[in-house]
């Protein structure tokens, strides 16, 4: 019998996922019995194991063992910040763009400004786990990101001066630490680079590739190796 993508697999790099024909399956143990709970099938492995953290969470509380343990707080944060950005361009739409400027204004001072390290951290955390070759909900960064971006929404315009500011200028920084400390162990400065541009195509802002680009160029580089670039 053969699943998707290759034979049937009993087991994933996921807690409580496992590979079918066509599909993934999640269950999870429960509390004081012993056996097993079925928890559905999905169309990925990542919603598979998102579906395990929600269950997990629900039988034994915050502190227990995750496939994303910072997805959560990404997610309050997200839907939070979110839905108040769209309330507030929506009243530009209505033709109200002091009173969405003014509550935006106060949105950030009150909410945002408290969470804002907080939601950072973790993002880059979770990118540095991609890094080392795990898989992450890249659909969760990309909201988060886009948070960023759109909480500078003002006058009916996008100003991307939050979104450099409080996350890019320290992820360009946390990369190039990263590939750095991997100097010797066979991570090359090439290859960095299409690995973070694929980044760029799929959850960061767009203008962040060229800055990435400099970065990489400038300190990731040896001098002979920037014909490999081309």
């Amino acid at each position: 019998m053969r699943g998707k993508g290759g034979a049937e697999k009993l087991k994933c790099k996921y807690r409580g996922v496992r590979q079918r024909t066509w599909e993934w399956v999640s269950e999870i143990r429960k509390p004081y019995r012993g056996g097993r709970l079925w928890l559905g099938s999905f169309d990925t492995a990542i919603q598979a194991a998102q579906a395990f953290d929600d269950a997990s969470r629900r039988m034994y509380g915050e502190n227990t063992f995750l496939n994303f343990p910072g997805a959560k707080q990404l997610t309050k944060s997200v839907s939070e910040v979110g839905r108040r950005v769209e309330e507030l361009k929506i009243g530009v739409l209505k033709r109200e763009p002091v009173e969405c400027n003014v509550g935006l204004g106060c949105f950030r001072d009150v909410v945002y400004e408290k969470m804002k390290v907080k939601v950072r951290n973790a993002v880059i955390a979770l990118i540095n786990q991609e890094r080392e070759g795990n898989e992450i909900d890249r659909s969760l960064v990309r909201d988060v990101l886009e948070v960023f971006v759109e909480i500078g929404y003002e006058n009916g315009k996008d100003n991307l001066d939050y979104y450099v500011n409080d996350f890019e200028t320290a992820f360009l920084t946390d990369m190039v630490n990263y590939y750095a400390g991997k100097g010797s162990n066979g991570i090359k400065a090439v290859e960095c680079l299409q690995r973070e541009m694929d980044r760029v195509s799929h959850y960061l802002h767009f203008s962040t590739g060229e800055k990435l680009l400099r970065q990489v160029q400038g300190q990731l580089l040896p001098e002979n190796a920037e014909q490999d670039l081309e």
